[in-house]
This record gives structure tokens, C-alpha cells and sequence, in this order.
């Protein structure tokens, strides 16, 4: 691990699945904290849980996928020490491929967030300059605990993943701070997709209407998202900066003046009970959705079948193949297509084995 040999540190390990680490932090060459979740608690859960048991002026998270580089936690900390209005501070992404992947993102109007570039990722040495951003992801983000108590941490509600780190670079600039993307750091990112597409859509829609509710008033003033626009990306850079010049020029802002909230005691209980119950909820919502994919699928392959069913009549009585159309040919070949295409959707599949599962937990636990 790339840590300088004076740099007083602790590092938290919080095992949040079932996933077998122990032989991995047994090779460890430094002490670790190591701390078990029996439930998923998702990553803001994840990141609370840890909270409470770190001592830091600040905190770094770090995913479990990202492998860091020479240098990179000296540049997190020389440029809190150099910027005392930024509460957050994360470095350049990239690519186990050598692609840049993120250098301090996007947020539009409607939610969506980009990457500040149109097209294929740039050369991983551009961006090479220090600059306010919407937010940075949470794979390598170092926070100022201060910060972190002040604005209540992450919120639990975006579970289990996705517009977590969002959140919690709007709460910190309605704290009066700035998310500051700092080149110098760098990781490599396994970009990892665990579970189905389906799912990963279904959980990053239902983040996003809640991101939406809870964040409306301050999208408004956010830019609307015009596909292929490199105006529209610069606007949302300009935007971004200004705020972090508004900040600087009011010296009464400064880190250093706003004291971090008194941290409440951490009911660990509490948290799984919750953390149990969200899931729950998850798939309960997931599992509508599913079926009514399901039911509307369903119709349509009706829809198919019986167009089929015309389209094999026709070819059956005539007498000769230039009667049938070849347009009546394509069409039946489509919809053979289509519906091996239906019948075969892997989220179909998934409903018929969510079904029993969830039956059961509805017994355990009533709505």
C-alpha cells in the first residue's frame, strides 16, 4: 500500500456481504480495523457504520475495488491543507485499461450526471488541473470529519447504492463548502458490475426520483442536459467554479470556522433493523416492477403469436410463393425473433425465483 512511512493513519475495513476477506486482510502488511455487518447495509450504511469507529481529522473512503497509486493520499491531504473551504476532495480515475474514467463529475437538471468530455474518454493526462466540481464518487474521496458530522454523514435512504456520493456533495456545498477535484491523486478502477443490468437500471431509477425530491429547489439552478453539447458541459464547469470563487471571496466561510456536529451515539442495531427493512422494501418494489415487465410482456407476446398466426395462414393457403408477400415474409421472421428475444429476457427468469423468496419474507416481516 502506497502510504508515506509519517503519516499517522488508521484504516477500517467493513465487511458489508458475506464475501470470505479474512484470507485478503491476513496479507495485510499494516494494522487493520476489521468490521462485520450481518446485514448489507449498503454503501452509505457502509460508510456511517465506519465513521463511528474512526478517530481522523479526516476521513478517506476507499471501494474495495479501486487500487491506489504512489502519491495518492499526500495529494488528498496537501490540498485540504491548501483549501480550507473544500470539504470534500477526490482525484482522477482511471481505467485498469489506462481510460480515463472520471475527473470530478457532472450533475444536470433532470439528475443525470456525465463526465465533463463528449465522446471517448481523453487522454488520462488531460484534466490536469485543480477545479471545483458537482461531486466525485466515493471509490477514493477524502472528507473532513468536521464535515462529515456537520452535514449527518450519508444518507441511509439511497440504498444500497447509487447517488450516495451525489448527496453528499449537495449537502456539503448547502453546508457552505466546495467538492475539489485534485489531479495529483490517483487510482485505478476495477469498474465492477455486480448483478443484473435490470436490477442496476431499477436501483438507479428509484435513487434518482428520490435525489430529485429531495434536491428539486437546487437542481432548478443546475443546467438542463443537452446530449452532445460541449456548451452545455462548460456552462456546468463555469457554474461549479463559481460557486467555489463565491466561497473564497467571503473569508467567514473558512473550514476552519464551522465546527463539525457532536457526533450522537451509533446504535449499531438500529441500523441493520433498517438496513433489513429497506431491502425488503427493494425488492418488494422491484418485484412490482418485475411483474408488471412480466404482464406487459406477456400481452405482447399474445400480440405476436397471433400475428404469427395470420401471417402462417396466409403462407399456408396460397398456392404459390410470389402470392406471399415479401414483406409478409420479413415480418414473420421478426416476430419469431422477437419472441425468442421475450420469452428468453433473463429478468423473467429472475421474477419467477424473486417470487418465493419474497412470499417468505412478507411472512417474517409485515408491511
Amino acid at each position: 500500500m502506497h502510504l508515506p512511512a509519517g503519516l499517522s493513519f488508521e484504516v477500517i475495513a467493513l465487511l458489508n456481504s458475506e464475501a470470505d476477506y479474512d484470507a485478503i486482510l491476513g496479507e495485510c502488511r499494516i494494522d487493520v480495523r476489521v468490521i462485520r455487518s450481518s446485514v448489507n447495509l449498503g454503501l452509505a450504511g457502509a460508510g456511517n457504520r465506519a465513521r463511528a469507529e474512526a478517530r481522523g481529522e479526516f476521513l478517506v473512503l476507499l471501494h474495495d475495488d479501486s487500487q491506489i497509486e504512489p502519491g495518492w493520499i499526500e495529494a488528498l491531504l496537501d490540498a485540504a491543507e491548501t483549501n480550507p473551504h473544500a470539504g470534500a476532495i477526490g482525484g482522477k480515475v482511471i481505467t485498469l485499461r489506462g481510460t480515463l474514467q472520471s475527473a470530478g463529475m457532472i450533475l444536470w437538471r433532470d439528475a443525470a450526471t456525465s463526465a465533463p468530455w463528449l465522446g471517448s474518454p481523453p487522454d488520462p493526462e488531460s484534466f490536469a488541473e485543480p477545479r471545483a466540481v458537482d461531486y466525485i464518487g466515493t471509490s477514493s474521496l477524502l472528507i473532513r470529519a468536521a464535515t462529515w458530522d456537520a452535514v449527518g454523514g450519508l444518507d441511509e435512504q439511497f440504498y444500497p447504492v447509487y447517488f450516495v456520493d451525489v448527496d453528499l456533495a449537495m449537502k456539503i456545498r448547502r453546508h457552505g463548502q466546495i467538492v475539489l477535484y485534485e489531479p495529483r491523486s490517483r487510482t485505478r478502477h476495477h469498474q465492477g458490475a455486480s448483478g443484473e443490468l435490470h436490477w442496476r437500471q431499477f436501483v438507479s431509477e428509484r435513487n434518482r426520483r428520490k435525489f430529485i425530491q429531495k434536491w428539486e429547489a437546487e437542481l432548478a439552478g443546475h443546467e438542463a442536459r443537452v446530449p452532445d453539447s460541449r456548451e452545455a458541459i462548460d456552462r456546468a464547469v463555469r457554474r461549479a467554479q463559481a460557486f467555489a470563487q463565491s466561497l473564497v471571496a467571503d473569508d467567514t466561510l473558512a473550514s476552519g470556522q464551522r465546527a463539525g456536529a457532536d457526533a450522537s451515539p451509533f446504535d449499531r442495531v438500529d441500523q441493520e433493523r433498517r438496513a433489513l427493512m429497506m431491502a425488503v422494501d427493494l425488492y418488494r418494489a422491484y418485484a412490482d416492477a418485475l411483474r408488471n415487465d412480466v404482464q406487459s410482456a406477456e400481452a405482447r407476446m399474445a400480440a405476436i403469436r397471433d400475428e404469427m398466426a395470420a401471417l402462417r395462414k396466409v403462407t399456408a393457403t396460397s398456392e404459390s410463393a410470389p402470392d406471399v408477400s415479401h414483406e409478409e415474409l420479413s415480418r414473420l421472421r421478426k416476430r419469431d425473433s422477437d419472441l425468442a428475444s421475450i420469452e428468453s429476457l433473463r429478468w423473467m427468469r429472475l421474477y419467477a425465483v424473486l417470487q418465493p423468496m419474497l412470499r417468505h419474507i412478507a411472512k417474517i416481516i409485515p408491511r
